[in-house]
């Protein structure tokens, strides 16, 4: 039976991350198309002497490099620090009201 139990609650976390994933990939396709838009916006720009010297590579793997670290980082804040301080907000308040611990509660 625990057994049982602890596979069903494993699944269920797996399937609640898979969740949290929708609205996330959705925002990130949407930054992603904006920011290449730009960028093929700002590149046809450039003068004649630049396309030929070869640089828009270069610009094109920085920003997708920068795109990755700046998806990276805001991941890591919403889903890990966020999660993290109400996760410990929330047990702070059970320990409050069922142990009766004074000094959390005020």
């Amino acid at each position: 039976m625990y057994i049982g139990f602890y596979v069903g609650t494993t699944y269920l976390v797996e399937v609640i991350k898979s969740f949290r994933e929708i609205p996330w990939s959705n925002m990130s396709a949407i930054a992603e198309i904006s920011i290449a838009h730009d960028l093929y916006n700002h590149v046809q720009r450039q003068s004649l002497g630049y396309h030929l010297s070869r640089s828009t590579g270069k610009i094109v793997r920085q920003v997708a490099k920068g795109q990755e670290s700046f998806v990276k980082g805001i991941r890591m804040v919403f889903f890990q620090f966020y999660s993290i301080s109400v996760e410990i907000i929330l047990c702070l308040i059970i320990f409050g009201v069922f142990f009766s611990w004074e000094f959390i509660i005020v």
